[in-house]
């Protein structure tokens, strides 16, 4: 299964979206893990600088 993770840079203005303020990143995860276990692999790949801000599923 993919899964995209999406991180935002720290002090980045939610509603106001510019290039370099969010970035998603791709990945293979194995059937059988849960979104805990997802979710946990994807806060300790945070970018420096940036804040983890949710997973979501990639076709």
């Amino acid at each position: 299964m993919k899964i995209t993770a999406i991180y935002q840079r720290k002090g980045a203005n939610p509603f106001l979206e510019r290039e370099g303020d969010y970035k998603r990143v791709t990945g293979r995860v194995p059937a059988g893990y849960d979104v805990d276990e997802i979710e946990h692999y994807a806060i300790a790949a945070t970018p420096i600088g940036y804040v983890f801000v949710g997973l979501e599923r990639a076709e």
